[in-house]
This record gives structure tokens, C-alpha cells and sequence, in this order.
């Protein structure tokens, strides 16, 4: 028989989620270089640029779908393009763009400048909606998830009194001790 393994539809839509971001964000980064760019070029030699538009679409499917991908996403999509995706050619097309590049993907603000940069420079997606490089502010809180050391965001915690507090609990599970004035 077939084998397939079975889950809670929300473990479904974060692992689709996930597959749907490393088809269009590997495929991207891959697709504007000069030369030709297999995927596991792509998770080898470029996995900064990779790694930040990923958590740009983290933060958007946060914000957009209530959808969290699981920890270690990063991990799994690299070790997935290095090991089975050696032959496998980067490219964007006009006709896969408005299955592959769906919202929030596309309104991620370097996920934008890269397609546009596509479009505009290299020739790619000719006669495709281009969505705009918004330099709005998002709205959601931005901080540092990426567990390398830094914080850039820290749990503040108001107490009704008007005087707050970092919340050691929260920052000691990072493992980074911060005193009050957050130091």
C-alpha cells in the first residue's frame, strides 16, 4: 500500500508553509544570479540572504495567518536543498509566479526588492503585477528570534504602577541575564 504519514491539520499548513517558502525564496535568490544557480548553490553559498528573508516570511505569516513554523525551519530547508536538491536549477517563471509568490510571501519588503530587481534588471516575469517595496514601518514588533546571542527585543512588563520591568524569566530561557535598565 501507500505510506503516508498522518498529522493535525496545523502541522499541515506549517509544513506546507514551509515548502512554500523554500520553493519561492531559494528558487529567488538562485534565479537573479548571473551565473546558473542550482538549490543547494543556493542553501551553500547564500543562506545570509536566505536566512533574512526567511524570517521576513515568518514574521508576515505571524502576523497574516496565525501560522508559527516550527522550530529548526532554518535547518530543515538547508539541509534539505544541500542534500536532494543538487540538480535541481533555480528559476522563476511569469506562469508558476502567482502560485509560488502568494501573500504574505510576496509583500515581505526584501522578498519584493529581489522580484522587482528580477523584473527590472535581469528581464524575469515579464507582463507580472510587480508588488511595491513598501519602506512603511511594520507594525508588528520587530525583535531578534534567531537564538545567535543577540537580543534586540526584550519582554517588558508593566506592573500597573507606570515603573516596568524586563522579564528575567523570559530572557534567562535565552539564555542572557539583563538587569533593569537593560544591560
Amino acid at each position: 500500500g501507500i505510506r503516508c504519514r498522518t498529522g493535525f491539520y496545523r502541522e499541515w499548513r506549517r509544513m506546507m508553509w514551509e515548502r512554500g517558502c523554500f520553493d519561492s525564496i531559494f528558487n529567488l535568490v538562485g534565479a537573479i544570479r548571473a551565473e546558473p544557480t542550482t538549490m543547494q548553490d543556493v542553501g551553500l553559498y547564500y543562506d545570509e540572504e536566505v536566512s533574512d528573508m526567511l524570517w521576513e516570511a515568518t514574521s508576515a505569516l505571524r502576523g497574516m495567518l496565525a501560522v508559527t513554523l516550527l522550530y529548526g525551519f532554518e535547518e530543515r530547508l538547508f539541509a534539505f536543498s544541500e542534500q536532494l536538491c543538487n540538480a535541481v536549477p533555480c528559476k522563476i517563471t511569469a506562469e508558476t509566479y502567482p502560485y509560488v509568490f502568494v501573500a504574505p510571501l510576496d509583500q515581505c519588503k526584501t522578498v519584493a526588492e529581489y522580484l522587482n530587481f528580477a523584473k527590472d534588471e535581469k528581464g524575469m516575469l515579464e507582463g507580472v503585477k510587480m508588488p511595491l517595496c513598501s519602506t512603511k514601518k511594520s507594525a508588528m514588533l520587530q525583535g531578534n528570534l534567531r537564538c545567535d546571542g543577540k537580543i534586540s527585543l526584550c519582554a517588558w512588563v508593566d506592573g500597573g504602577d507606570g515603573g516596568g520591568e524586563i522579564d528575567d524569566v523570559w530572557c534567562d530561557q535565552l539564555g542572557v541575564i539583563l538587569d533593569a535598565n537593560g544591560s
